[in-house]
């Protein structure tokens, strides 16, 4: 499926999720978390990864114009 489509990009995220969700379900740390906040900490992260990759792709303007 294109990730050009909607549907595509629907898939993309989800395949992005589950890895998160999986690498956190294996995490002894968060052993304690319900299904509810370890998916609410995957898609944080999926966000965060969106987020630093857009920054890097577009770079960074400081307050001071650099």
């Amino acid at each position: 499926m294109s990730h050009l489509t909607t549907a595509g990009r629907k898939e993309r995220r989800d395949y992005q999720l589950e890895g998160i969700n999986r690498r956190l379900r294996k995490d002894r740390t968060l052993h304690g978390l319900s299904t509810y906040q370890r998916g609410t900490l995957a898609e944080l992260k999926l966000i965060g990864q969106d987020l630093y990759s857009d920054i890097k792709a577009r770079g960074v303007m400081l307050p001071n114009g650099e």
